[in-house]
């Protein structure tokens, strides 16, 4: 069974298999974090796309010396606002809504500029990560590999903006299966982030943490370990003790030591991943699934306490405007077996 509830594990069920479960929920920012607005990629796939309105950057010089009161300022106005509202849109997750918003300022500026608009690779990526969330896997790839295209064709294959779109491009080939591509999507997406950036940077570390996850699924977990490692030493660094970078870090390294049979030492990530989300306030589904690894690692030693998370994850997930079933299918599935096993133990108990 393969869901899109990414962080999350279980071991009522067979370990091997529900261990590559749940691919990871996205990274949230923290509030009033970004001055800039922007678009979180992913469920488990952590980085994000700056989209800033920007004046047209191949607009004449007569024509910038007249934006303010020109056509090309009211159109530039109006797609402006649409983007605005697209990411109202997006923050509340109604994903549908978000789309329509961005392929309405897509189309406004595309009429006015052609394809020499200048924040068309912006609006293909936003459109990539909107298709993402309503899992249209086909639809993101199309659109971040349209974003690549005109970045290539542009001379910028070698900055941020492009980092990102690898790492989404990443994302795309992991839902799809094709592990392999999206490992090298997101090696291409740390090589560029590190030439640019250095090592210790946020952003690294979230690409760090993906690549942390796809060694999971490959069934590489001292790799993964690895890469949770390194990617919370930078988080740290850079975020200090409160960060969405950290908590995606520590969410990998709880599951590497469940993986290895150490129930407390993923309790006490998992728990710290806990009050770092919660702290951040991000979104309902990654309260949920933080919940519900910390259950896991609970489920032994305290089974009442885990029982108690796990229905408060599903309330938080019910609570979400977008829902996955399989993921609320798969909590479920847990609390289920836990009370059949509470009310029926078997022999020996």
């Amino acid at each position: 069974m393969q869901t899109h509830f990414e962080d999350a594990v279980t071991r009522p069920l067979d370990a091997n298999t529900l261990f590559a479960l749940f691919p990871a929920l996205s990274i949230p920012s923290p509030a009033g974090a970004e001055a800039n607005p922007v678009w979180a990629p992913t469920i488990n796939d952590n980085d994000t796309l700056t989209r800033a309105i920007r004046p047209p950057v191949e607009a004449t010089k007569s024509t910038r010396a007249n934006l303010e009161d020109s056509e090309q300022a009211r159109i530039d106005c109006k797609a402006a606002f649409l983007d605005e509202q697209a990411r109202a849109e997006f923050a509340a997750e109604r994903y549908n809504e978000a789309r329509a918003f961005t392929e309405r300022a897509m189309a406004i500026r595309r009429g006015h500029y052609g394809e020499s608009d200048p924040l068309l690779s912006d609006s293909f990526c936003a459109l990539g990560v909107l298709s993402l969330r309503l899992d249209r896997v086909d639809e993101a790839t199309w659109h971040f590999e349209q974003a690549i295209e005109i970045l290539d064709h542009r001379g910028r294959g070698a900055d941020l903006e492009m980092a990102s779109l690898y790492n989404n491009l990443g994302a795309s080939a992991r839902r799809r299966g094709d592990l392999l591509s999206a490992q090298a999507h997101y090696e291409s997406a740390l090589s560029i982030k590190i030439d640019l950036l250095g090592w210790q940077h946020q952003s690294v570390a979230l690409t760090l943490t993906n690549l942390g996850r796809l060694a999971e699924q490959l069934g590489d977990v001292q790799a993964a370990a690895h890469h949770f490692a390194h990617a919370r030493q930078i988080a740290e660094c850079t975020e200090g003790a409160v960060g969405p970078a950290l908590a995606a870090s520590l969410l990998g390294i709880g599951r590497v030591l469940l993986r290895r049979g150490d129930d407390v030492g993923a309790r006490f990530a998992f728990e710290r991943a806990l009050q770092i989300r919660e702290a951040i306030r991000c979104s309902p589904r990654q309260l949920a699934s933080a919940r519900f690894l910390l259950a896991i690692a609970l489920e032994q030693c305290a089974p009442d306490e885990a029982r108690d998370l796990v229905v408060l994850a599903i309330q938080d997930y019910r609570s979400a405007n977008t829902l996955h079933p399989k993921n609320l299918e798969a909590m479920c599935t847990w609390l289920t077996l836990h009370d059949a096993q509470a009310t029926y133990p078997r022999s020996g108990h």
